[in-house]
């Protein structure tokens, strides 16, 4: 828990200003109207869990749920597991290769709250490390350790919590999930490829994009994004809606993506690597022609 790109680094002193965001969430659910999910992650979100409970014990609407992403490298107290309690989705990180672990006693640490917490999600990264290992030996992993709930996470280019890490190319990461697809039974198919779902109308059989927004990010430290507009907790509340909008297309898109075929199935939220495009396409073409 001592990564220097994360707001709680210790050298920042940064802490979450609860009040403030209760105050900003107010006026946000109240212009959508809608369903809200807040999402707690960090660096690790439980360095606050006391802010995180009092968040969660005073937000009073019908349509909202939690989720969390934590390391599940530590004591399990009574607040820790209210805060779990109350979220409907928790998410941890594994690296079956001891790449993300320091020692054998966190890993202990980590298996055993695994075991007792029993995450809904377990949070893959594609590192250059990872790929080095053949997709069977990466599902016979997943199966000894009974994680059949599994999403992927690309490596971004200006993510700095994995410096020491070479980036993996694109076409390399493609190349594996497509085989890692074709040997997958298919009751694996679903959880690993969660992102590739349908969504079942009346009328429509439609794909899910790859990828979604955060509509709204708080940070720890003040400040906001939404929809790649910066603001802070700490402006006029009636800026939310001067800068909140949804839109189709992200701001610094790639100039190709326009042209794409899949333009309409992507909406992935990682830098392009050069001229070589993040989204999975041939795993996606292989998915979509199994299902036709």
């Amino acid at each position: 828990m001592d990564c220097s790109f994360c707001f709680i680094h210790p050298k920042r002193d940064t802490v979450l200003n609860v009040d403030a965001f209760l105050k900003w969430f107010d006026v946000y659910h109240k212009m959508i109207n809608d369903k809200v999910e807040i999402s707690f992650f960090g660096g690790e979100p439980m360095l606050q869990v006391s802010n995180i409970l009092k968040i969660i014990n005073n937000i009073n609407v019908k349509n909202i749920q939690f989720s969390i992403t934590t390391n599940l490298c530590y004591e399990i107290t009574d607040e820790v597991r209210a805060v779990l309690n109350a979220c409907e989705t928790v998410c941890t990180s594994w690296d079956p290769f001891f790449i993300r672990f320091k020692s054998a006693e966190k890993f202990d640490l980590w298996r055993r709250n695994c075991e007792d917490v029993r995450p809904n999600y377990v949070n893959i990264t594609l590192t250059k490390e990872l790929l080095q290992y053949s997709p069977r030996f990466f599902l016979e992993s997943c199966t000894v350790w009974r994680f059949d709930k599994v999403f992927f996470t690309c490596l971004n280019a200006e993510g700095k919590a994995l410096q020491y890490m070479k980036f993996p190319d694109w076409n390399e990461v493609d190349n594996w999930l497509c085989d890692l697809y074709s040997i997958c039974p298919p009751w694996f198919k679903v959880n690993f490829f969660e992102n590739f779902k349908k969504s079942y109308n009346q009328e429509n059989d439609l794909w899910y994009k790859i990828g979604k927004y955060h509509d709204l990010v708080i940070n720890p430290d003040g400040s906001i994004l939404i929809n790649s507009k910066q603001l802070s907790i700490f402006d006029e509340l009636n800026n939310l809606e001067l800068y909140y909008s949804k839109k189709d297309v992200k701001e610094g898109m790639h100039s190709s993506c326009r042209i794409c075929d899949l333009y309409s199935h992507c909406n992935i939220n990682v830098k392009w690597l050069g001229d070589v495009c993040p989204f999975p396409k041939k795993l996606f073409r292989k998915i979509m022609y199994e299902k036709s």
